[in-house]
């Protein structure tokens, strides 16, 4: 993966901050953030702060539109999912500010807020037999790996922090807690 140097330049964060202008324009994201309160018990507080964060990632998926941008933050990743809860809206707001549906891809990768699992014990008349994917992260909607258009590489922990400071003139805050990404974006 070919990364720009790590100093942010002045384009860099001019870009990225008219980027987030246009995305903090559209019209809905009062209506997601009531979705994201009610379905994962958010207070307004912290449903304004994640949606800043959200809206950032949305900056960096519109500044590196080949590379898959990874979701660091399992608390972010709620914005994420409230917003594709909205079917409609979401698909107005991709069209809108990428030109085209931007697809969530679960990693599978298990993270350290993940409780143990109990192992699984097949019921006695049936043989044992090994799972046919692999264990599920927090997000089990689907399996990247089975998504024909999903190739390369996903950006790593240390891409994302350096992409994120060339884009904001900072590191990313503790919300992005995650060190391998829970979710990627694929075209």
């Amino acid at each position: 993966m070919t990364m720009a140097t790590p100093l942010a330049t002045n384009a860099e964060a001019q870009e990225a901050q008219h980027f987030l202008r246009q995305i903090k324009s559209w019209p809905h994201w009062e209506k997601i953030q009531q979705v994201a309160q009610k379905e994962y018990s958010l207070s307004a507080q912290d449903a304004d702060q994640l949606l800043a964060e959200y809206q950032r990632f949305l900056v960096l998926i519109k500044r590196h539109p080949n590379q898959r941008i990874g979701m660091y933050s399992n608390n972010v990743d709620k914005l994420w999912h409230a917003h594709i809860l909205s079917t409609i809206l979401y698909a107005d707001y991709c069209e809108r500010h990428h030109g085209h549906f931007l697809h969530h891809s679960p990693t599978h990768t298990k993270t350290h807020d993940d409780p143990p699992k109990p192992p699984e014990t097949p019921p006695p008349t049936e043989p044992s037999k090994p799972p046919e994917t692999p264990p599920p992260g927090n997000c089990i909607a689907c399996d990247y790996n089975e998504d024909p258009r999903d190739s390369g590489k996903t950006t790593s922990w240390l891409d994302f922090r350096l992409i994120y400071f060339q884009a904001f003139q900072q590191y990313p805050p503790s919300v992005w807690d995650v060190r391998s990404a829970d979710a990627i974006v694929t075209i």
